[in-house]
């Protein structure tokens, strides 16, 4: 078995020193070349008749590293979760260039490698009973705000009724686009449909769309006709990778163009609209929708709440959450090329950056605390909300087959699926405290309440000031 073992070094770090020997990964290392040896065809040996020497000049090197990598970072996770003298910080550095071996499959043989890695003693989190008081500010919402929700309902519950041109801008329509290669479409080239709102695009199109007609076509040039950034056109308009190469003219076709007519005040409407409440006219209707936008506020108000909470529980333990600072500033440099010791790592990114790994730190005990973990289908679910979102707030019909494609996308890239589960465990963490502490909440007009989302997001994003500016 592979051994692990731990040296304590100065300004709270650690370093990790790993042995595998020979016997603890050649076993599996000659069952992946046996793999090799049975799916491949290879010229001049008969199947499953590939000599062991020669698969090791062909594939061993590579296998050999895959197979010694994975072993490590699986001993390094266990130890990691059974130590409990510590609360771990960012991920373990190496230490020199033994963490780097030229892997020859030739002649195995035992390697070691060395990891730094930041500590905090553990400790008992403080603040977590119905004495920590927590301030959630609400907006009152405007009689302007309701008036436009009301519109907006109303046409969402409406009917389709097809129509056969643009007619203005409240029309939506499905558009054909296909990659062309000079004035051709071309063979495997970009081929999509997506439903659109002029909304979409920039106001030079917007005059070029209105008057257009089913099934008509065009020549259009996407990176200029759409108003968002490339990126974001190819990937979620494209369906493309955003390094893709892909080219800028394409050919339009209309295939369907249409109208949501505003749903009529009836008992159908009340109950679609409001499916969960009572409702029999326009009065109690607008009462439960003055409800909803309350609701749907929460977004802010609890950023301004988690923000509060996040420092009052950091400030009841901030005894405990002194962080090994050398280290930190090791783990930037290594993650972020480039950066410079006093403007980068002294400023106020850097103590910013302290608070967010003091809170990573407190959460990470909450969590252990309460035994809170992800579920099944939680991310899945979190990327489809992620996407209707998107897809509504640039009033894109947000269509079934769409936000399926759409999520599908988002969960292949393994850095968003590790995005959303951080979010979704943040999510439980706080659902926890809120259980546990005291919130007071407190209704602000909406220009003050905006004023302190305002405020604390220019607190959230700390630049340093040029010399100017001083």
């Amino acid at each position: 078995m592979p051994k692990v073992v731990s040296e304590e070094l100065s300004s709270q770090q650690i370093r990790l020193t790993v042995t595998i020997d020979k016997k603890d990964y050649e076993a599996r290392f000659r069952e992946e070349l046996k793999k090799h040896r049975k799916e491949g065809n290879f010229r001049g040996f008969r199947k499953g008749k590939v000599p062991e020497s020669w698969l090791r000049k062909v594939f061993g090197k590579s296998v050999l590293a895959e197979v010694v990598n994975d072993l490590l970072n699986k001993e390094v996770d266990d130890f990691l979760k059974k130590e409990e003298k510590y609360i771990y910080v960012g991920r373990p550095l190496p230490v020199d260039d033994t963490n780097k071996p030229d892997f020859d499959a030739r002649e195995l043989k035992d390697y070691v490698f060395h990891f730094d890695l930041g500590v905090v003693p553990h400790f008992e989190v403080q603040g977590l009973s119905k004495e920590t008081i927590v301030e959630y500010y609400v907006p009152e919402i405007s009689q302007e705000t309701l008036e436009d929700e009301w519109k907006s309902l109303r046409r969402f519950y409406g009917k389709q009724v097809d129509l056969d041109r643009i007619e203005d801008e409240e029309c939506y329509f499905h558009l054909h686009l296909q990659e062309l290669e000079g004035d051709v479409v071309k063979e495997g080239g970009v081929d999509v449909t997506l439903p659109f709102g002029l909304v979409a695009f920039n106001e030079e199109w917007k005059k070029e769309l209105l008057g257009k007609s089913k099934d008509e076509t065009f020549i259009i040039e996407v990176f200029e006709a759409f108003i968002h950034e490339e990126g974001t056109i190819k990937q979620f308009i494209l369906g493309v990778e955003e390094e893709s190469e892909v080219g800028e003219r394409f050919l339009g076709q209309i295939t369907k163009i249409y109208r949501q007519v505003p749903a009529e005040l009836n008992e159908e409407f009340f109950k679609k609209a409001f499916p969960d409440k009572e409702v029999k006219d326009e009065a109690e209707a607008r009462e439960v929708l003055l409800e909803v936008l309350r609701e749907d506020s929460k977004s802010q108000s609890g950023y301004l709440f988690i923000r509060a909470l996040k420092k009052k529980l950091i400030d009841a333990n901030r005894a405990h959450l002194e962080l090994p600072r050398e280290y930190l500033k090791r783990f930037l440099k290594d993650t972020f090329q480039g950066l410079k010791d006093h403007e980068d790592l002294e400023g106020p990114a850097f103590k910013h950056f302290e608070e967010d790994v003091r809170w990573d730190v407190l959460s990470s005990q909450i969590q252990k605390l309460y035994g809170l973990k992800l579920e099944g289908e939680e991310i899945f679910e979190e990327a489809q909300r992620e996407v209707i979102r998107f897809l509504v707030q640039n009033e894109y019909p947000p269509e079934r087959d769409l936000v399926l494609n759409l999520t599908r996308q988002l969960l292949s890239q393994p850095s968003e699926a590790s995005r959303l589960a951080e979010r979704i465990m943040e999510g439980k963490i706080i659902d926890k405290l809120k259980e546990v502490i005291t919130i007071e909440e407190r209704e602000v007009p909406e220009e003050t309440f905006e004023a302190m989302v305002r405020q604390a997001q220019a607190e959230d994003d700390p630049e340093p000031r040029n010399e100017e500016e001083e």
